[in-house]
């Protein structure tokens, strides 16, 4: 059963295109950012803190934004149970690590752009 979900994930990311990769990675960058700005904001090791938190990350984990952690995971017990041809996993590795340098370097140039100007 495992198996088979790794097979349909697996298949599924492997397939994507390079532009839809690159956009989930930002979107996801973008929430994982979020999560840390609201997240930091709050008390250390409150109930705020941590909600605020996951409920970022379980959004952009339900939305099927694309992580470069995940997709490491993913793809590495992909390639272990079923083999993988190496230029489609560079492709998605590739295109995810730029999507979420992309949106994280955006979302630092958005804050630090706002901090200058309050």
């Amino acid at each position: 059963m495992i198996r088979d979900s790794v097979k349909t994930i697996g298949d599924t990311k492997l397939s994507d295109t390079p532009q839809s990769l690159f956009i989930l990675g930002i979107l996801c960058a973008c929430f994982v950012a979020f999560a840390v700005l609201v997240g930091a904001k709050q008390e250390n090791g409150s109930f705020g803190q941590v909600f605020y938190v996951w409920l970022f990350i379980t959004a952009f984990v339900f939305c099927g934004f694309e992580h470069i952690v995940a997709y490491m995971f993913y793809i590495a017990c992909y390639a272990l149970n079923f083999g993988a041809d190496i230029l489609p996993v560079i492709k998605v590795l590739f295109c995810v690590t730029a999507g979420n340098l992309t949106g994280g370097l955006l979302i630092a140039w958005a804050v630090r752009t706002l901090d200058r100007k309050m």
